[in-house]
């Protein structure tokens, strides 16, 4: 329980008892009836809100991303986990995080929300990671860092090395965000939890399973924190339809990720070969994973032009001097590549 006195705070401990005895009454104490929770009778087993469906996705996320199940945590997509882990271990108007840029915008935007106050860290010129530079705007306060491994927009992958560096001398939660990590074939820190108990990884349906719209993310954690924080997110439980779908599609048969992956990479090689021989392309910078960001004289007027040929892409808003100017293409279908190649090539400044 030392993870649990550690991190959440401490206005909310004294309450982890009363959340974790109603959850359990409900999930592991089996029944014939349950008239405890205004339910409807009817519609089963759509009327209830705990279900065989939540332990059953449980086991399956587990075989899959070789966990045990209580190092576990499902939430409502990546913010939606950053979210939880925030309200529980943040004091409102007195806490503080550390965030690394750059960063996706919602990462930001969950921050003020809850009220606390976000101390900025810049990478480096190659947007590496920088472990002195976090540890010196760490003070008391600072209960999380949080970074994108690989970065977000910038596909950069951090090195191993220095994330542990960051492990290795800071004691509260280190946050990272594994979603995009799949594509890179790199190794996961999920194995690191149990040397780390202030480590959480987070990993999405999103990206690499191609299954954004289930809303679903995991996190893998110390048992003790997971089991805390579950008890809390129970106040907010998610459709049992997002964890049926979610436990059909990671026991579907003939489901190939790596397929996709090998595809997307081709496409990458070829769209990014594509941008360095454009004049309007300032600089293309590495990537490790489905995006990668490029540079423009003015990149808002070839967003705004994208979007009059029916093309969505990402306008880098950061205050990373590297993504002045900068806009980040995710690698689509074959058809979709050769559209946004093709609507370059015709731009006129």
């Amino acid at each position: 329980m030392d993870a649990v006195n550690r991190h959440i705070r401490l206005d909310l401990q004294s309450y982890l008892s009363l959340f974790e005895e109603s959850n359990v009454e409900r999930t592991e104490i089996k029944s014939d009836v349950y008239i405890d929770r205004h339910e409807n009778p009817n519609n089963f087993p759509n009327n209830r809100c705990f279900s065989e469906d939540e332990a059953e996705l449980l086991r399956s996320v587990s075989k899959y991303f070789q966990q045990p199940e209580e190092n576990i945590l499902f939430g409502q997509g990546i913010d939606g986990l950053f979210d939880l882990i925030l309200r529980a271990t943040c004091a409102p108007h007195h806490d503080s995080i550390a965030i690394v840029l750059p960063v996706g915008n919602n990462v930001l935007n969950v921050a003020r929300l809850n009220h606390v106050e976000v101390r900025n860290v810049m990478t480096d010129d190659t947007f590496e990671l920088q472990p002195k530079e976090i540890l010196q705007v760490i003070s008391k306060s600072t209960k999380i860092v949080y970074f994108d491994q690989p970065g977000i927009p910038t596909g950069r992958l951090h090195s191993l090395e220095k994330i542990k560096e960051v492990l290795d001398h800071y004691e509260g939660l280190v946050v990272i965000n594994e979603s995009s990590l799949p594509f890179c074939q790199q190794p996961s820190l999920r194995a690191a939890i149990n040397r780390y108990p202030n480590l959480i990884v987070l990993q999405s349906l999103a990206g690499y399973w191609a299954s954004d719209a289930l809303g679903l993310a995991f996190a893998f954690l110390n048992k003790d924190l997971a089991k805390a924080l579950r008890n809390i997110n129970h106040l907010f439980p998610q459709p049992l339809t997002t964890f049926r779908q979610a436990n059909e599609f990671l026991n579907k048969q003939g489901f190939d990720a790596n397929k996709w992956r090998i595809n997307i990479l081709e496409e990458r090689a070829k769209v990014m070969g594509a941008f360095a021989q454009m004049p309007i392309v300032l600089k293309v910078f590495p990537s490790a994973t489905n995006f990668f960001l490029a540079t423009f004289s003015d990149a808002e007027s070839i967003h705004r032009f994208l979007l009059e040929q029916g093309i969505h892409t990402e306008l880098v808003k950061s205050s990373h001097p590297l993504c002045q100017n900068c806009i980040c293409f995710t690698i689509g279908l074959p058809h979709e590549n050769t559209r946004l190649i093709s609507a370059l090539r015709n731009y006129k400044p």
